[in-house]
């Protein structure tokens, strides 16, 4: 039976460059994300540039920080930067809105239609 490493089937590119966009999206360091995982910083830069996987313990810690799936970090598609950090924002956005209640979310939606009509101007 041939070893089949999860470098031929995981684009470790593609992963680095998530994960950089995620960290982006949250406005922290590799230093900082290094510090709050407890992940040491060359770790994190080698992960980000594609030149190593995490290893399933590291990636368990990633995926919790950043609150998303395997499958999401994974998911092939859009990578434009802007686009991936609204995606990330609207999963965070939407996960954080069921714990709210409904006159909570009616002033959301208010606040949300403000900031539409600021734009507008």
């Amino acid at each position: 039976m041939s070893g089949i490493s999860l470098m031929n089937v995981i684009d470790p590119k593609m992963i680095g460059r998530r994960l950089t966009l995620l960290r982006e999206a949250k406005k922290i360091s590799q230093r900082e994300l290094s510090r709050q995982i407890k992940i040491a910083q060359s770790a994190i830069s080698d992960f980000e540039s594609g030149s190593r996987l995490p290893s399933p313990k590291s990636m368990n810690k990633l995926l919790e920080f950043f609150e998303i799936s395997a499958a999401d970090l994974m998911k092939q598609g859009e990578e434009n930067p802007e686009t991936a950090k609204l995606e990330f924002m609207l999963k965070r956005l939407s996960s954080k809105l069921h714990e709210l209640t409904y006159p909570e979310l009616v002033m959301v939606a208010e606040i949300v239609d403000r900031i539409r009509s600021l734009r507008q101007l």
